[in-house]
């Protein structure tokens, strides 16, 4: 249903309308469905991530599968951003939706299956801080969320990649692969990890931000 209504809005309002001598607000109706999307995968990683843990491993893969393609396709579209959509107004929650994708991220990133995935989470999250910082220069809900998320993930984050991986042996069953084999996944437990001891806003790199909205993200893929 989500999906569907995301592929019936109207010409009108898709992020390729340019204005004249307007600035184009529709940047936040569509990264408010990113935000939506990656609010019920980041339930579904961290509860697959932790104990009682899903024993169907094609489900395990399938959820990765989606959390991949949201993630990769919701970067595409904030780094696509033009100056006229930047410029133009958003909603009170945007602060939370920028940080919401760099948070998901570090979520994929420290409950990666192999090391291969690792390295491409770490990838992405430094590739897109690193355009975040170009683009939050003239744009204030951009610059509140990487300055919050510097804090927040990357003091995490050292702790969380000097833990050892609970390998697959096969290394080709990482969610870009598309090749998923049985009774391969296994997980480290970050349940005791207190990454933000002393900090205000406490944020925990399997629960996510302590901020206030729940927002989502579009999928071409998800059914």
């Amino acid at each position: 249903m989500l999906t569907s209504w995301y592929h019936s809005i109207p010409p009108t309002l898709q992020m390729n309308v340019i204005y004249q001598r307007k600035l184009c607000f529709h940047g936040y109706l569509h990264f408010s469905y990113y935000g939506v999307v990656m609010t019920l995968l980041r339930r579904l990683i961290r509860s697959t991530a932790l104990p009682p843990r899903c024993t169907d491993d094609r489900v395990l893969s399938d959820i990765r599968q989606i959390a991949l393609q949201t993630a990769q396709n919701a970067i595409s579209f904030v780094t696509s951003l033009r100056p006229d959509h930047l410029e133009a107004f958003w909603y009170f929650t945007s602060p939370y939706l920028f940080s919401l994708l760099g948070s998901f991220t570090t979520l994929l990133l420290v409950t990666s299956l192999s090391s291969q995935e690792r390295h491409f989470w770490q990838e992405t999250l430094n590739s897109y801080l690193w355009n975040w910082r170009m683009m939050s220069k003239s744009h204030e809900p951009m610059q509140y969320a990487v300055n919050r998320l510097e804090g927040a993930i990357l003091r995490g984050l050292e702790h969380a990649l000097a833990v050892n991986l609970n390998e697959p042996l096969n290394d080709k069953v990482s969610p870009m692969m598309g090749n998923y084999a049985p009774d391969i996944y296994e997980f480290t437990d970050f349940g005791d990890w207190d990454l933000a001891a002393g900090g205000n806003g406490a944020y925990d790199l399997l629960s996510g931000l302590v901020m206030q909205p729940n927002p989502m993200m579009p999928q071409e893929d998800l059914r």
